[in-house]
């Protein structure tokens, strides 16, 4: 814990490193934003939906603004300094 700091400070530097996880499909894709709240990485669709539009989500290395892009096994998604590859 950093003594001194607002919590929000210490949450940016606690997260210094990206963290891989692989997402296996159950079906032939899902959508970005169940993707983030499946991954607990949000905890809402509208948290998912501001971050999404925001451009502050990445598919393929490329910014994606579409809500409901359907993610299939192969597509790597960054967020928040985790990297989910989506696999079959």
């Amino acid at each position: 814990m950093l003594f001194g700091y607002p919590p929000a400070f210490q949450w940016r530097i606690n997260l210094k490193e990206v963290k891989d996880m692989d997402f296996k499909l159950k079906s032939e894709f899902i959508e970005l934003d169940n993707l983030l709240k499946v991954t607990e990485l949000v905890s809402s669709g509208a948290e998912a939906k501001q971050y999404i539009q925001s451009g502050q989500v990445k598919v393929n290395a490329q910014a994606e603004n579409r809500i409901r892009r359907k993610l299939r096994a192969g597509d790597i998604v960054e967020f928040r300094q985790q990297q989910i590859s989506v696999i079959k």
